[in-house]
């Protein structure tokens, strides 16, 4: 499973708390979705997700190793903030892979 939060830090931090706590299924309030382990968090600027489209940041969520993965979805979305096209805007581009272990 893929998530992407990009609604803040106050609910990044607040699942990382509950993570703490246990290391069982967390499940995140506002969208009831469960955090098993194995799964990916990502945390980005908006400059990542302006400029890739969701299947693209899964792609390489998927197939790429979690450090790997946060450099390759920042160097993807400079690339596109270069390009002509629609999606293409240039702005602050930064990530975070989390994986969960259970």
């Amino acid at each position: 499973m893929v998530i992407i939060l990009t609604q803040g830090q106050k609910i990044v931090k607040r699942e990382i708390d509950k993570a703490k706590e246990t290391l069982e299924d967390t499940i995140h309030p506002e969208t009831k979705t469960v955090i098993k382990p194995g799964d990916r968090i990502l945390l980005c600027s908006d400059g990542i997700h302006d400029n890739l489209t969701d299947a693209e940041i899964e792609s390489i969520l998927l197939r790429e190793p979690r450090t790997i993965a946060a450099r390759n979805l920042v160097q993807n979305a400079i690339n596109r903030s270069h390009e002509e096209c629609l999606r293409a805007k240039k702005d602050h581009m930064s990530a975070i892979v989390i994986t969960c272990n259970g």
